[in-house]
């Protein structure tokens, strides 16, 4: 019913008529505050899916290697193997933890990008900040931490992401802001990164203006 109530206050004030204007600038800046970056180093996108096929279209090709572990979230495969580049899927261990080593190990081909779902679906388990800033510093592509769940766990990546330039961070307003439906997600990165996401690769109307306005008011409330 909350949700109802605020989907009606948006529509009342967004004409469907006109493409998303400043929607979607009042949105950055309001998340820049909720996750405390600068606004160069947000790219709103429309799911954490559509911005794991943007950067999975744009940093991978027919034959590279990109890295990921197991079990996790099946959209990272299915990603990887559309753009016909070789997904390898390096196993967690018994108490669901990384295998640091493994991973390297299977790295060391020439792996480009490196997804890491924290907290992992569907294993429910965060991992080591520490072991996740090995891996960052260690990986010679993106690493591309997923933190969908994140506003149900007690840490979270984007205190390293600025002084890391291969680092990405991805959200969603999926799962804690129950907007599964309206198809909203984000990305944080270093400044240089975050301006060849939104820049050069992501489309100009990928969110709505209702999707937009909607997020904004969860993130007032």
């Amino acid at each position: 019913e909350f949700l109802k109530d605020v989907l009606k206050e948006v529509i009342e004030e967004v004409d469907p008529r006109i493409y998303p204007r400043d929607e979607r600038a009042e949105l950055e800046e309001v998340l820049s505050r909720y996750v405390n970056v600068s606004l160069g180093q947000i790219v709103v996108g429309e799911g954490s899916d559509q911005l794991i096929d943007l950067v999975s279209s744009a940093f991978l090709k027919h034959g590279d290697v990109a890295l990921s572990i197991m079990p996790t979230f099946s959209m990272y495969e299915q990603c990887v193997r559309v753009q016909r580049a070789k997904f390898v899927a390096v196993p967690l261990r018994e108490d669901f933890s990384l295998d640091v080593d493994k991973i390297l190990d299977s790295a060391k081909p020439g792996a480009r990008l490196l997804f890491l779902c924290s907290p992992n679906n569907p294993t429910a388990n965060q991992f080591d900040l520490k072991e996740i800033q090995c891996l960052v510093e260690e990986f010679n592509g993106l690493v591309i931490v997923d933190e969908a769940y994140v506003e149900f766990s007690e840490q979270n990546v984007s205190s390293i992401v600025e002084k890391n330039e291969n680092l990405i961070i991805l959200r969603t307003f999926s799962k804690a802001f129950g907007l599964a439906g309206l198809r909203l997600g984000y990305a944080i990165s270093n400044e240089d990164l975050g301006s060849i996401l939104s820049k050069r690769l992501q489309l100009p109307y990928s969110a709505t203006s209702i999707t937009l306005k909607m997020a904004t008011k969860l993130l007032e409330k």
